[in-house]
């Protein structure tokens, strides 16, 4: 759920582009505030990293970004590599995620760095 600190608007679950999910941690990186990015962390074993980008960030209605549309995707470790993608297709982040995040518990950008 998003809450406000200010307790003016109710909870309300965060969609980022889909129906919600069971969300452990959130981070962003609003450094190009005109290309913010939101991260979730989902609390399942094969929980899938998200990256949501709004279409149209209101920086005079910040609350509203969660809830808008925008592109969602997820993240991919390549562990032959040492790489890492973005992906719409969740079956694909799924089968990363329970090889090489599996519980993922927490997230930060710091600096530009997830």
């Amino acid at each position: 759920y998003q809450v406000d600190p200010e307790g003016v608007r109710p909870p309300a679950p965060i969609t980022m582009g889909l129906d919600g999910g069971r969300f452990e941690s959130f981070s962003f990186d609003a450094r190009d505030r005109q290309f913010p990015r939101f991260f979730l962390t989902e609390d399942l074993t094969k929980g899938a990293v998200r990256r949501f980008t709004p279409d149209d960030p209101d920086w005079d209605d910040p609350w509203s970004m969660l809830h808008s549309t925008g592109t969602l995707e997820f993240l991919v470790l390549d562990g032959e590599t040492g790489s890492f993608t973005w992906t719409t297709d969740l079956s694909k982040a799924r089968a990363s995620a329970i090889t090489y995040y599996p519980d993922c518990e927490g997230i930060d950008v710091n600096e530009g760095l997830l």
